[in-house]
């Protein structure tokens, strides 16, 4: 189904989805406008959904999680890009319920924080790949939690820390004990330095780090350029 069609369904196409879907796995709702409505009808029609993408489905709350927390143990890769309204208290019971998922994409879910690191740490030792760009409230204390995790240390390959500007050089550290890292993305980290990243290079050779550094600012002239200077002036 194409994702025209999707944004045609209404909330008692996919309530008839509890009869119909019990054996769907894959369902990508990439930009459609729902609620938590069309997630519970979603979750409880569809036990062994392993893939969801509800990202930019900016409607949904922290109801939607609790529903495919109860509804789709078997969830692996879940993608809720730009769902600013999700908190804690939403992936505390994800995590509690779905012990399978391998990734998530949770890019400006703005007020994840530190709690939610916690959980995933406790309640899903599967994780491979995590996306958490932008959620600015993530501190090294969170990502301490996940790194140094026993299962997760020997799990995660991908981490996607864009424009995270409360974490540090610490947390570089924390990395360097996650033995199965491939890529880090730091971009806009403005607490993370050239050095950490020298330093974590020179330990784990084989991870991509995919970082920018912006270039400093040029002091500002106090002498007028030269194209600003009228030829039949004299400067005296």
């Amino acid at each position: 189904m194409s994702d025209g069609e999707m944004t045609q369904l209404t909330e008692t196409a996919f309530a008839e989805m509890r009869n119909f879907c019990c054996q769907l796995r894959t369902v990508n709702l990439l930009g459609c406008f729902i609620t938590d409505d069309t997630v519970a009808n979603l979750a409880a029609g569809c036990p062994k959904l392993e893939y969801l993408c509800l990202s930019s489905c900016t409607q949904i709350t922290d109801r939607a999680l609790i529903s495919l927390a109860n509804g789709c143990h078997r969830l692996k890769d879940l993608e809720l890009s730009g769902c600013s309204l999700l908190t804690d208290h939403g992936f505390g019971i994800l995590a509690k319920n779905c012990h399978e998922l391998e990734r998530m994409d949770l890019e400006d879910c703005s007020l994840l924080t530190d709690i939610t690191l916690d959980n995933f740490s406790k309640g899903c030792p599967c994780l491979l790949n995590l996306s958490l760009s932008h959620c600015e409230l993530i501190t090294d204390a969170g990502l301490r939690q996940l790194c140094l995790n026993y299962h997760l240390k020997d799990r995660i390959q991908v981490l996607e820390l864009d424009n995270c500007p409360q974490i540090t050089d610490i947390s570089l550290d924390y990395m360097r004990q996650v033995r199965t890292l491939q890529r880090v993305d730091l971009y806009d980290c403005q607490n993370i330095t050239k050095d950490a990243i020298k330093r974590f290079k020179n330990f784990k050779p084989d991870v991509e780090v995919h970082a920018y550094f912006a270039p400093a600012t040029p002091p500002t002239s106090t002498q007028p350029t030269r194209r600003a200077i009228c030829r039949c002036c004299t400067i005296l």
